[in-house]
């Protein structure tokens, strides 16, 4: 082959040839790495390894000396954070924990205030209602007061009456009449005392209510 038909046979196959050169390049590489590997992973010998495999196994190693820590610069001492304080305080005693640790806590007796002299000798004053209903109840007893007065009244002369009547009966020997006439003063003189017991109970009654 001449050199020009080289040279045309090149530049016709330039691609092909420069990936050529790149694969020759990377095989060399691997080659020489695969070469230089072994030698490196070889542990490097020792003066004391031979000493160290002649030694018997059952013998320990003697401990190599400890070595004394150097001394530091002394840290500042930290401040205790203010919750131990609080979670100190929360522990529970120890008789609270004798009874159990779900024990309720004893009730404590908590004395009753005295009354003061102020309260007890000036007493709280009736209320409205109170006021309203003892004036209602004396307008009433009052009214029947009245009535228990005039019934009595009207008893009194329907009784005078018929002792005018029996006197007039008597004198003139009217028996029948005058038999009539004492039945009838007899249920006016009832009818007077019976009216007259619930006129006092009225009277009672109204004097006992206060004066508001």
């Amino acid at each position: 082959m001449s050199i020009a038909e080289f040279r045309s046979f090149c530049s016709r196959n330039r691609i092909v040839l420069a990936l050529s050169f790149v694969i020759l390049a990377l095989v060399v590489a691997v080659v020489a790495l695969m070469l230089n590997r072994p030698a490196e992973s070889l542990p490097e010998s020792t003066p004391e390894s031979p000493r160290m495999s002649s030694a018997p196994a059952t013998e320990d190693p003697e401990p190599e000396p400890k070595r004394e820590p150097e001394p530091t610069e002394e840290a500042e001492p930290t401040e205790v954070p203010e919750t131990i304080e609080e979670t100190t305080t929360l522990a529970p005693d120890i008789d609270e924990w004798s009874n159990g640790p779900l024990a309720e806590p004893a009730p404590q007796f908590v004395p009753m205030p005295e009354p003061s002299e102020e309260s007890i000798a000036t007493p709280a004053g009736p209320s409205q209602a109170d006021i309203e209903y003892v004036r209602a109840e004396r307008a009433y007893l009052e009214d029947q007061i009245l009535q228990s007065d005039a019934y009595i009244a009207r008893k009194t002369a329907a009784l005078e009456t018929s002792q005018y009547h029996l006197a007039v009966a008597e004198d003139y020997g009217d028996t029948l009449r005058a038999r009539e006439l004492r039945a009838e003063i007899k249920t006016l003189e009832a009818d007077i005392n019976t009216e007259r017991l619930y006129g006092d109970m009225l009277r009672a009654e109204l004097q006992a209510l206060p004066d508001w």
